[in-house]
C-alpha cells in the first residue's frame, strides 16, 4: 500500500486564542504495485497484425491507475486537513521474465481528474532512449496533485505506445509524492 517515510511531525502549537494544529512532512509517500498485467486481447492482436507494417508501430496499450491517499484518513478528518502533495516520479518496470519495454516507443502519463472537479487533465511524456529498457519513468515536476486527491482519488493511465509486445507485460508501478499536511484541531 503506502508507505511514508517522515522527516517528521514539526509541532503543536497553542498561543492565546490560537487553534491547535499539527504539521506533518513526508520526504516520500509512495504507492507500490506488484504484478500489473498490460494485457492484449488475442483478437485485437489478429486486427493489427493484418495492417501494413507501418501502420502497426504506433498502437497504444494503456492501463488506468489509482493513487488515493486521503483514504487513508478518517472520513472526519478529511474536511480538516490542508494537504500538498507534489508529484515526483512514476515508474513503470518490466518484472523480471516479462517481456522488457523495449517494444515502447513513447508513453504517456496522463492525470484524469474526477470529471465533476472541474480540474484540468495533465499529461507526462516519455521517449525511449535505450535499446531494451526495463524501466519507463517520469519525474512529476513537483506538480501538486493535491485538488485531484481531494475531489476523490488521483486517476492516471499509463499508455505504452510502440509496437505490440509478443505477449502481456507484466510491471510494478510506483508513483511517489512529497506530502505536507496541517490537521487543525480546533
Amino acid at each position: 500500500m503506502f508507505r511514508a517515510s517522515l522527516l517528521m511531525v514539526a509541532g503543536l502549537v497553542l498561543a492565546g486564542c490560537n487553534p491547535f494544529f499539527l504539521e506533518a512532512q513526508a520526504t516520500s509517500v509512495c504507492q507500490h504495485l506488484s504484478n500489473q498485467h498490460f494485457q492484449v486481447p488475442s483478437d485485437v492482436r489478429a486486427q493489427v497484425a493484418l495492417l501494413p507494417p507501418e501502420m502497426q508501430r504506433g498502437v497504444a496499450v494503456s492501463r488506468t491507475f489509482d493513487f488515493d491517499v486521503s483514504a487513508q484518513l478518517p472520513p472526519e478528518l478529511q474536511e480538516m486537513v490542508d494537504m500538498h502533495f507534489a508529484l515526483t516520479s512514476v515508474k513503470i518496470t518490466a518484472v523480471e521474465g516479462s517481456t522488457d519495454l523495449g517494444f515502447v516507443d513513447e508513453a504517456h502519463l496522463s492525470l484524469a481528474p474526477a470529471a465533476s472537479s472541474g480540474l484540468e487533465a495533465r499529461q507526462f511524456d516519455y521517449l525511449r532512449t535505450e535499446t531494451a529498457p526495463r524501466i519507463v519513468s517520469w519525474n512529476g515536476d513537483a506538480f501538486d496533485v493535491a485538488a485531484y486527491l481531494q475531489s476523490g482519488s488521483l486517476r492516471y493511465v499509463v499508455a505504452l505506445v510502440g509496437t505490440l509486445p509478443e505477449g502481456d507485460v507484466t510491471v510494478d508501478v510506483d508513483a511517489c509524492a512529497e506530502a505536507a499536511l496541517r490537521l487543525d484541531y480546533l
